[in-house]
């Protein structure tokens, strides 16, 4: 009560410490010397995955040893794309794109190296696209060996040799103006290297980049939309300026503290925490609407303004805050989670929540004391009085019935709760003929598919992924997988030491793809392997990595394929282990599992 004096006796000064404080929480979010927001929205994966969880731990490890799998994916096509100037603007670009700042490794026909036995018999291990050809009879050439070249097809070459495939490897803490740079300095350079080569940025990356823009976007129609239909029923309801104009400065002040706060803690706005501010806002503007009501009503009373706003505090205070305390308790139990967008927008709507609650007690009572108030005619009934003793009578005279009707209501809704399918497909959040699903549908066309897998077999038998019975298990799983609607190529251990057995000993791969033998494999490895083989098995050869190209983009089509895999890695030999990962099947089965528990609770 003494604050609630103290705001009364004071309410210029109250005015002007809200002030102060609002002015460094504006300056968090807008560079008022630029004129630029600085709210922006995080496409990054690591907010929308769980914070421990075995799923995360399996695929940490397999990023942190074979290479991330999120990449953008730089697409060219064209009818003469083996062609020598084709084909040096495509070693232009890799060349260009590897020397940008942000950009840890360009995986490309410029970049990928290749296994080639000279006229001496010398094994020639360089580039693929080292020595540029000097003609168009070169090119052809090149052409034939890259569609031999099973590391090649599908992944950064197409079937029919008409595109080129670039794979960028970006830093994976760049936040998202940097990203959104690098994106938009790859897309210049890959317009001015490709000429007339039909070229465009596509792959899980740029559609979640998209989003975000689209996010942001919609934030800023969002929240103009629902501020003016809060204002517009406030004052239909009060036709008073302090009923428009209170509400709007209290609930307002607590948004802006909410949302600076989560910036000055280096959050950024991401796929979830993007609906914080019109939660924030549409919650709390009830708060600071019950403080007025209720001025109103003592004042219309015939109290004076000082009394009024005194008993209109003291009337409100409880409810407001059992109200307050109890939407708070909801939104904080969201930080139990471990998901880490859901645990920041539970904890900072629970902020939010408390701060409109302050504001609703403190800067509302202090505008009620400096604006002029012109009392109300105190009226006799209203129209919700006039209706609501009909509703009762009609509840009382048909309780039966209304319960029955709820019951049944209640199990139907249950049955259908219950066949409902969890699914989120990023990709229908745009048109048909949006440039992204189109260059998204082309990739998956044209190659492989645009949605990385990983599949990691284990062992706890040194050198187990040089034996000739285990690589023979890794081609099985290989041509399994082939056969799967979704999946567009595989790329495996075995094809890269089928690369280097078809280059080295030519006669015996065409009795046997697959080394007949662990030393044959040793020897093959030391006379043509270079650092690529790290990408598909580790130093010791117990773990080691299928990278799985799919075109499916939902999360139910993504978690159909991986049980379907699961179910295949279960028949496996009993001294190999195997596990489904990658960015998108983690980020797939979050999304699910977080759906639903919601459905459950």
């Amino acid at each position: 009560m003494r604050l609630l004096q103290l705001i009364i006796s004071s309410p210029r000064t109250v005015a002007l410490l809200v002030l102060l404080a609002l002015l460094p929480a504006l300056n968090t979010l807008y560079d008022f010397k630029s004129g630029q927001s600085r709210v922006r929205i995080d496409p990054s994966l690591e907010a929308l995955l769980p914070r421990h969880s075995e799923a995360l731990d399996l695929y940490q490890q397999v990023r942190a040893r074979f290479g991330s799998d999120d990449v953008l994916l730089v697409a060219w096509l064209a009818d003469d794309l083996f062609s020598p100037q084709r084909l040096a603007a495509l070693k232009r670009l890799t060349q260009r794109l590897e020397r940008m700042p942000g950009v840890e490794h360009v995986d490309s026909l410029a970049s990928a190296l290749n296994v080639r036995v000279k006229d001496d018999d010398a094994t020639d291990i360089n580039k693929f696209l080292r020595v540029l050809p000097a003609d168009q009879a070169a090119a052809d050439a090149l052409r034939v060996e890259a569609l031999a070249n099973p590391l090649f097809v599908g992944r950064l070459v197409s079937k029919d040799g008409r595109g080129a495939l670039l794979a960028v490897q970006y830093d994976q803490v760049l936040d998202p103006d940097a990203l959104a740079a690098l994106l938009a300095g790859i897309g210049r350079a890959s317009q001015e290297e490709a000429g007339t080569v039909h070229q465009f940025l596509t792959g899980p990356l740029v559609v979640r980049m998209e989003i975000s823009r689209l996010l942001l976007r919609d934030l800023y129609r969002v929240m103009p939309l629902a501020i003016a239909l809060t204002l517009l029923m406030a004052a239909v309801s009060f036709r008073s300026v302090r009923g428009v104009l209170l509400p709007l400065i209290a609930n307002g002040t607590a948004l802006v503290g909410t949302l600076a706060c989560y910036m000055a803690t280096g959050h950024a706005l991401n796929f979830v925490t993007v609906m914080l501010p019109p939660v924030v806002y549409v919650v709390g503007f009830a708060y600071s609407v019950h403080v007025v009501s209720s001025f109103d009503h003592e004042f219309a009373r015939g109290l004076d303004q000082r009394a009024a706003v005194r008993a209109a505090v003291q009337e409100v205070l409880m409810p407001l805050t059992l109200t307050s305390l109890t939407t708070a308790i909801g939104f904080a139990s969201l930080a139990v989670t471990d998901i880490v967008s859901i645990r920041d927008f539970g904890l900072f709507a629970t902020l939010g929540s408390v701060m409109a609650w302050i504001s609703a007690l403190v800067v509302v009572p202090a505008g009620l004391m400096l604006l002029p108030a012109r009392r109300p005619r105190l009226q006799k009934t209203d129209w919700f009085e006039t209706v609501a003793p009909r509703l009762a009578r009609f509840d009382l005279r048909h309780r039966r019935s209304i319960l029955w009707a709820g019951a049944v209501l209640a199990i139907a809704s249950l049955l259908a709760a219950s066949r409902i399918e969890v699914s989120t497909d990023y990709l229908r959040n745009f048109p048909a003929d949006s440039a992204i699903r189109v260059d998204f549908d082309k990739v998956n066309a044209a190659f492989s598919g645009a949605v990385p897998l990983q599949i990691v077999l284990e062992s706890d038998i040194a050198d187990a992924f040089k034996q000739p019975v285990n690589l023979r298990v890794i081609a099985d799983l290989e041509h399994w997988l082939a056969a799967q609607p979704e999946v567009g190529g595989a790329f495996t251990l075995v094809d890269y030491l089928g690369v280097l057995h078809k280059a080295l000993a030519p006669e015996l791969a065409r009795q046997d793809a697959i080394p007949h033998s662990a030393g044959l494999v040793d020897h093959l490895l030391l006379m043509g392997g270079s650092d690529d083989v790290e990408r598909f098995v580790d130093a010791r050869y117990t773990t080691t990595v299928l990278h799985i190209n799919t075109s499916a983009a939902s999360t139910a089509d993504l978690n159909r394929l991986g049980q379907r895999v699961d179910a295949r890695l279960a028949l496996l030999p009993s001294h190999l282990r195997g596990h489904v990962t990658g960015s998108s099947y983690v980020i797939a089965r979050t999304i699910d599992n977080v759906a639903r528990s919601q459905i459950y609770s």
